[in-house]
């Protein structure tokens, strides 16, 4: 994983768009038209207390955009693991085996290969993380802001824009795609200041019923270096 910041960000953008509550301070342009798609969002996974999504990762550069590539680089796969309130697990399948488990106070990013495991304190995860966190609890932090734009490409699919503000130093807009047949979540982008993109396609979100605590909870080998890390 090239980024653990933006990975987080994944995750919890997946988790809290469920949760994002009905005030005019999040909609910019289309408001009912974006409240009807948060509310059936709500209606589908919002009464969930445990999901799993798979998904397929890739990163498209500037010069790639620029060169007029189409496919992209640095591919990976996967599932994430969702139970509320806030434990999180993300398994990638390819091309190497980590994981990412949170339980609310604690994140470890965990590389098998490398026998490393990087630990975060959830209070100081950087700003992005701290945005989705706001979402969950109801935007509590009156001193943060975001806008929602909606874009509709035809009657069957929409694109939601999320945009920091005021703006992030390091991330321009998170972008998710919709199905408005099925109100699926097709793909999340996240577009930084340098033109890159990474995307996150989602290839199925199946509700589960018997995650347990314990399953968020990644039990090291004795032979796994620990780092303690901060990337606030």
């Amino acid at each position: 994983m090239t980024d653990i910041k933006k990975t987080l960000c994944i995750i919890l953008t997946l988790f809290s768009l469920t949760l994002i509550p009905e005030t005019g301070k999040l909609l910019y342009g289309f408001e009912k038209e974006i409240r009807d798609i948060l509310k059936h969002l709500e209606k589908r996974y919002g009464s969930v207390s445990g999901i799993s999504v798979s998904y397929e990762r890739v990163i498209f550069s500037r010069s790639m955009k620029m060169l007029g590539v189409s496919k992209g680089g640095d591919f990976a796969k996967g599932k994430i693991f969702f139970k509320r309130p806030m434990f999180i697990k993300m398994v990638q399948e390819s091309p190497t085996k980590e994981i990412i488990a949170g339980d609310g106070e604690t994140l470890i990013w965990y590389e098998p290969y490398k026998k490393l495991a990087h630990v975060y304190p959830y209070s100081r995860t950087g700003k992005r993380l701290k945005l989705i966190m706001d979402i969950i609890y109801g935007l509590q932090d009156e001193e943060q802001d975001f806008k929602i734009t909606l874009h509709k490409s035809n009657p069957y699919r929409a694109t939601l824009d999320i945009k920091p503000e005021p703006q992030w130093q390091d991330l321009e807009f998170i972008r998710v795609e919709i199905d408005l047949k099925s109100y699926d979540l097709k793909s999340i982008e996240l577009y930084d200041w340098g033109g890159n993109i990474t995307r996150f396609d989602i290839k199925g979100i199946s509700r589960e019923t018997n995650l347990n605590n314990d399953f968020f909870k990644l039990h090291l080998p004795d032979d796994v270096r620990i780092l303690k890390e901060d990337i606030s």
